[in-house]
């Protein structure tokens, strides 16, 4: 029988933190995750028989495989997306209480590794088949945003193990112990509007203010932290857990539609020597948590350096402007970036209904 289809819109996609590398931990209430696409797969490299003397391969062996891929959604304030954007910037940490109400402010900051930072990623598909990737750990990702669209989000994942409920094989997570998946949120997402904004200056100038306000059109911003495991004799399939394999890269990109005098006055001295450093906060805020709280995101830069940004002009039209940073980690905190104090090359302080540690 060809049996029933089923579409990405009742596939169920839940994470949790776990313990042990490898080791699965039951997922269930709270720990659903909205992603719009998942690209986490499974490879296996098939090592062909191929001696002289025959006209074909022989026969075929499984060797090493293989599990990446990357994540992608529409950001909310307190989706379960931030569970794995703390592990790949490395430090959360319990959050403060806004007033006497239920809203909470929470710190992300970036450490230089991410050791036992992973968790237990499900994909409950139709009613009776799972796939549990026992653990994975978060490397790079990306969030995009821009005037009156949602933000995005992407973060790419190393695996370690694959277990199929439905075929035997194992696992902790099961069809009927998945019924039990919530989401903590399925509204709120991150919407730049009225009240967002991105403000740019010079690092030793005081606090980023109003005047500081660039009219940008959206950012991107990228980290990628390079992280791989090892294929060693320990009596499993699977990889160890990924360790750092270089530095951490960051890069911010801003948008701007056209050919302005803010973006201009970025350029002025692009390549000078040495380079002057810029600071820079992006913030978006959105509905009320809690009295008279609001949902937020807050993005402090305190040093980025300007890498690209002359115009290339398409023609006779607007000259659509791009303007490329790379960030690094700052000696001091800037003015305005003290409490708390960010020196890393960025924070986000997010402020939900959350009252507990990401990391928890």
């Amino acid at each position: 029988m060809a049996g029933s289809a089923i579409s990405g819109r009742e596939v169920t996609i839940a994470v949790k933190r776990a313990t042990t590398w490898a080791t699965p931990v039951v997922l269930g209430a709270l720990d659903g995750l909205l992603v719009k696409t998942n690209g986490l797969v499974k490879t296996v490299v098939l090592l062909a028989d191929q001696p002289l003397g025959t006209g074909f391969e022989t026969e075929t062996n499984a060797g090493l495989n293989a599990m990446t891929g990357a994540l992608a959604g529409e950001a909310r304030y307190d989706g379960n997306e931030w569970l794995l954007l703390a592990m790949a910037m490395g430090a959360a940490g319990a959050p403060t209480q806004i007033g006497a109400v239920a809203a909470y402010s929470h710190t992300l900051q970036l450490t230089p590794g991410i050791a036992g930072l992973f968790g237990t990623l499900v994909q409950k598909m139709k009613s009776d088949l799972v796939f549990e990737w026992p653990t994975v750990k978060p490397g790079t990702f990306t969030l995009k945003g821009g005037k009156k669209i949602p933000t995005d989000f992407s973060i790419t994942v190393v695996g370690a193990g694959l277990n199929q409920n439905a075929d035997g094989g194992g696992g902790a997570n099961t069809p009927d112990s998945l019924r039990s998946v919530t989401y903590r949120d399925k509204r709120n997402r991150m919407i730049m509007d009225s009240n967002a904004y991105i403000r740019v200056n010079t690092q030793s100038d005081g606090a980023l203010a109003a005047s500081d306000q660039l009219y940008v059109a959206g950012f991107e911003l990228t980290a990628t932290r390079p992280i791989e495991g090892d294929n060693v004799l320990d009596g499993t399939d699977y990889i160890t857990e990924p360790v750092g394999t270089g530095f951490l890269s960051i890069s911010l990109k801003l948008m701007f539609p056209e050919f302005v005098d803010g973006g201009a006055a970025l350029i002025a001295a692009f390549g000078a020597n040495p380079p002057t450093p810029k600071k820079m906060e992006i913030y978006i805020r959105g509905p009320v948590v809690a009295g008279s709280v609001h949902y937020a995101c807050l993005i402090q830069i305190p040093q980025a350096y300007l890498a690209a940004g002359i115009p290339p002009i398409p023609g006779p039209g607007k000259i659509p402007h791009e303007l490329t940073f790379q960030l690094t980690e700052a000696l001091t905190a800037p003015t305005g970036m003290t409490s708390p104090s960010v020196t890393k090359p960025f924070a986000i302080t997010l402020i939900n209904a959350r009252g507990t540690d990401f990391l928890a």
